[in-house]
């Protein structure tokens, strides 16, 4: 179970295995989205986040994979949804 604590801190969770077969590596995500930000920009909303209108600090969540990090573009729309809040 993820606690508030882990998702403000940045830290990964799986949400169940049908989650983490949508998610792709943070590379690949980044030529998916809109305007395409470059992976570095993706890792960075990873590591560093971006601060919400409110103040608060977000990070885009991931989960690990065999060969790194990596997240789905529903965690995406939802680190967008977060940045408005």
């Amino acid at each position: 179970m993820t606690t508030a604590s882990q998702v403000s801190s940045g830290e990964s969770h799986t949400r169940g295995d049908d989650d983490q077969m949508q998610c792709v590596p943070l590379a690949s995500l980044a030529r998916m989205l809109p305007g395409k930000p470059s992976a570095s920009t993706v890792r960075r909303w990873v590591t560093q986040g971006r601060t919400s209108q409110s103040g608060k600090l977000v990070r885009l969540e991931t989960v690990r994979l065999t060969n790194g990090r990596g997240s789905s573009i529903e965690r995406y729309k939802e680190f967008l949804q977060r940045l408005q809040d």
